[in-house]
């Protein structure tokens, strides 16, 4: 088919509409509808490819999810804007007429038995245990030889600068146990095992940090995206055959040739192999699949309740636990209130680093919503309301994601994250998080690894003369 670009004044693609060149651009198969994989495509397809997306899942967006169940667009996969200067995903959403909001600005509430603190005053009251914490965090960093903005391949994981101190008798329990918090924190953070993630990584200010969340949720991006694309979701993609003229990809419902494919899936899916490549992959592609850390029986997930009536006021944005040190999990210590921007009173507990993975991988959806309540009930000491919906999260369970999201551990390196990136033989493509070697495990990481793929696959099949597409963050 001859085509000379999908070109109206919201096209994406990288000729303008004035091109009168007319060449038959190659055919192209996007394994996974996520991010990264509706950006490259919705790049290539307005630029004139004839490109197909092909999703496991009955839904659009891989781990951006915004549900509705609740009656307000809730996410229960990525929520935040990490970073409005300078990244795409603030000028898309200004684009669109989407409002964004900067949440959560205040601190959390810490309660025990329905008493109340605020972060500042119980951080005075720890401040022993804080100051040590301080301490033993840049005596570890002058151990090392890099710069404490791109420390990589450390022998420090953030355990060694947490577990000394919840072990140190010395101190008070409360300070212990602030430690404890602010430990359960860092693998929320990082959706990975403390032992497992670089010092690097450490995002103390995290706590600070003024991030945005966008009114109608990230689904709008998405939707935005697939406009104008064929996608076929309920397609388990089940091996690649790529040493052939074209690349033939066999699924569950039936099997689908292109002259190039982008491969889309998470890390854990990668290694997992439940995708077949045949032949095998490159040998420095295998090694930089295993490599690049993501899950190792840790995890970030989220559980997610309306009421039939508020919890607290809608200005206690966050609220808090401290876990015991003995006979007690790190579970739901942190929950957010997400009132103040749905207007209805919906709370998002987090369950997250090993304790996390072993209720994902072995509890059943109700009996995880029933911990969650139970530990709700003890923090505020009070009968909850009726709940009138609930959600939850099984991202290492689910057979799609296997994980949350790579992260940085005391063995990996960026270089490992280039080289996933890199196309084999003109005819594989890879994007996704875990692809970007500095915006890993963000949206606007996935986001801007779709565009690069985009401009690889044009660059190797259209022409050599480089320019930007006309995504909205672009323009």
């Amino acid at each position: 088919m001859k085509h000379s670009g999908n070109y109206t004044k919201n096209s994406w693609g990288f000729h303008p509409s004035k091109s009168s060149r007319e060449k038959q651009l190659p055919s192209v198969l996007v394994l996974g509808a996520g991010i990264a994989g509706v950006v490259a495509a919705r790049i290539l397809h307005d630029t004139g490819f004839d490109v197909t997306v092909l999703e496991a899942r009955t839904r659009l967006g891989g781990r951006i999810w915004t549900i509705d169940d609740f009656g307000v667009p809730v996410d229960m996969g990525a929520s935040w804007i990490h970073g409005t200067k300078g990244n795409p995903l603030t000028r898309w959403c200004e684009s669109l007429g989407i409002h964004l909001k900067r949440f959560p600005v205040k601190m959390p509430y810490f309660f025990e038995r329905g008493q109340g603190i605020g972060f500042f005053r119980i951080a005075r009251k720890a401040h022993r245990g804080l100051t040590k914490f301080i301490l033993q965090y840049f005596r570890l960093l002058l151990r090392c030889n890099s710069p404490t903005r791109s420390l990589r391949n450390t022998d420090y994981s953030i355990s060694d600068i947490f577990d000394p101190l919840i072990h140190d008798l010395s101190l008070p329990a409360l300070d212990r146990r602030m430690i404890l918090w602010l430990r359960s924190l860092q693998e929320a953070i990082n959706g990975a095992p403390a032992s497992k993630v670089a010092m690097s990584e450490l995002e103390i200010p995290n706590l600070f940090s003024l991030y945005t969340v966008p009114f109608t949720g990230f689904a709008r991006l998405i939707e935005d995206a697939v406009s104008g694309l064929n996608v076929i979701l309920n397609c388990e993609v089940e091996k690649v055959i790529w040493k052939r003229e074209k690349v033939e990809v066999l699924t569950s419902k039936g099997s689908f040739k292109a002259d190039a494919v982008i491969v889309t899936f998470p890390v854990g899916v990668l290694r997992s192999r439940r995708l077949i490549f045949e032949p095998p992959l490159p040998e420095e592609k295998i090694r930089a699949i295993e490599s690049i850390p993501y899950g190792d029986n840790a995890v970030l997930d989220k559980v997610a309740i309306r009421y039939e009536s508020p919890l607290c006021p809608a200005n206690w944005e966050q609220f808090a636990r401290l876990p015991e040190l003995k006979n007690d999990s790190t579970l739901f210590t942190l929950w957010t209130n997400m009132q103040s921007l749905t207007g209805v009173p919906v709370y998002v507990g987090y369950f997250a680093g090993t304790d996390g993975a072993y209720i994902d991988c072995n509890y059943r959806e109700v009996s995880i919503l029933n911990e969650a309540m139970e530990k709700l009930k003890n923090m505020l000491n009070q009968d909850l309301p009726d709940v009138l919906s609930w959600k939850v999260t099984r991202w290492l369970s689910d057979p799609w994601t296997l994980g949350s999201y790579s992260f940085e551990s005391t063995e990996s390196t960026e270089l490992d994250r280039i080289e996933l990136s890199r196309p084999v033989a003109k005819k594989l493509y890879f994007a996704g998080e875990a692809t970007h070697p500095e915006h890993y495990g963000t949206v606007h990481g996935a986001l801007l690894s779709g565009q690069e793929a985009a401009v690889a696959l044009h660059r190797h099949h259209c022409c050599d003369h480089f320019s930007s597409p006309a995504a909205p963050w672009m323009r």
